[in-house]
């Protein structure tokens, strides 16, 4: 589910947002001042940029500035924008002429820019608190795509950054587990279930090389697929002596193998 949309007061800015220039020339009563989202969404945009830098600045400090950069842009980008336009509906909002409404529906652009006026007008409309407001909006907004995409964010900025691998099981996989050998990934804790989205906890264990139920790594992530990679990601990392141990032995006994079927032939 999505954030509660922070509401705008009436005034000024509360229908500005969702009016089109051309609306305004045929009908100025729709809008007070002539005001239309063209002008709000050049400081929205302004204002998106510095809310999430902000964000990736404090969770992800230990980032060069190019990857806190790259991942700006994945926030901020007109796609992701419309996106969250058509989730609020504001498409169903704007106010245009005759000649430009189907237009100004259909187009992607408008919309990411009707969605930068409306964090303008969300600022602008409560000077004390506005910024606050908009920022812990977007915050809530954004966090899904960053554990999806970026891995788990914190508070205190300590979190490890892992751009996530949908295909770090299977990778796993290959690498240690062959006969009588065994990777076991098992929910730990019950699921959550949080306010904008559900959130599932999964550890990993290793049984063979030595090894009886060896725990690897653990993982969380929206869905089990998530966190089931999300665990191998961790024990790639965590227990990598053990992971490279067991990976040289298998390459070992794949050698063996080998020599064993040539000198058959």
């Amino acid at each position: 589910s999505l954030p509660t949309l922070p509401q705008v007061p009436d005034g000024p800015y509360s229908r500005a947002p969702f009016v089109h220039k051309s609306s305004s020339q045929h009908d100025r009563t729709s809008a007070v001042g002539d005001m239309t989202y063209e002008r709000l969404e050049f400081l929205g945009d302004a204002y998106l940029e510095v809310i999430a830098t902000r964000l990736i600045f404090s969770r992800y400090p230990h980032l060069a500035a190019g990857r806190q950069a790259q991942i700006r842009e994945r926030l901020v980008k007109n796609d992701t924008l419309t996106q969250f336009s058509m989730a609020y509906h504001f498409q169903d909002c704007l106010k245009a002429g005759e000649g430009e409404r189907e237009l100004a529906r259909a187009s992607g652009k408008i919309l990411a820019d009707v969605f930068e006026a409306y964090v303008a007008a969300v600022i602008l409309s409560d000077p004390v608190d506005g910024f606050k407001r908009a920022e812990i909006w977007l915050t809530e907004l954004w966090a899904p795509i960053l554990l999806r995409e970026f891995g788990p964010i914190s508070s205190d900025g300590g979190a490890t950054f892992n751009e996530y691998n949908q295909n770090a099981k299977q990778e796993l996989q290959q690498r240690i587990v062959g006969k009588d050998v065994k990777l076991e990934y098992i929910e730990n804790r019950p699921m959550e279930q949080t306010k904008h989205m559900q959130r599932y906890f999964i550890s990993l264990f290793l049984t063979g090389w030595g090894h009886e139920k060896q725990l690897l790594g653990s993982g969380e992530g929206q869905n089990k697929v998530e966190a089931g990679n999300r665990a191998a990601m961790d024990a790639m990392v965590k227990s990598k002596d053990i992971v490279d141990e067991a990976a040289r032995k298998l390459g070992v006994l794949r050698e063996q193998r080998k020599l064993e079927a040539a000198a058959k032939e």
